[in-house]
């Protein structure tokens, strides 16, 4: 389970969880775009288009990463993911190490691309071989601090939009137990 720490859509300083993944820049709006529309296409779909429609509408943010102290990234992204799971938007392979059980997050940054880049470079996003192009970051870590101007880079966790940058992401290894039968 992770611990985020973030600026909510008021401007207030508050805190959450999530078990998958949070993000922010492109996907962040992306979700925002979905949630707030109709379904009806199924989620694979409707997250394709939410996408294409954020992809039209974003513009790159400045935006330092650091993770476990330690700079990754500083200018512009296009979209940042701080992962426990593999997968969001529909079935998106955005961190396609990442493991539930093992202690870590994976946090992948893409900097800045082209539209028509973006659009082009999608499905490599579906199919997870994504972190192959020199515009992604990729690094494992315990704890990320994301810094952008206060109030622009929306920020979005388990898919539902819920507020701002700055944001804090720490891993909190074994807190959440799971029963049921061995795979």
């Amino acid at each position: 389970m992770g611990l985020v720490r973030y600026v909510d859509r008021a401007g207030r300083d508050t805190q959450g969880h999530f078990l998958n993944i949070g993000s922010f820049g492109l996907s962040a709006l992306a979700a925002d775009l979905v949630n707030r529309s109709s379904k009806v296409l199924g989620g694979r779909m409707s997250y394709l288009v939410g996408a294409l429609r954020a992809i039209a509408a974003y513009r790159c943010a400045e935006i330092s990463v650091w993770v476990d102290g330690e700079p990754l990234h500083d200018g512009p992204v296009v979209l940042g993911a701080v992962a426990n799971g593999r997968c969001f938007g529909g079935g998106m392979r955005v961190a396609p190490h990442a493991r539930m059980d093992d202690g870590w997050l994976d946090i992948v940054i893409v900097g800045e691309l082209t539209k028509a880049r973006l659009v082009r470079h999608l499905p490599s996003i579906y199919r997870g071989t994504h972190l192959a192009y020199p515009e992604v970051s990729h690094r494992r870590g315990r704890c990320v601090e994301v810094r952008a101007e206060p109030g622009r880079v929306l920020m979005e966790v388990d898919g539902e939009a819920r507020g701002t940058l700055p944001a804090r992401f720490e891993i909190l290894p074994g807190a959440l137990e799971l029963l049921g039968a061995a795979p």
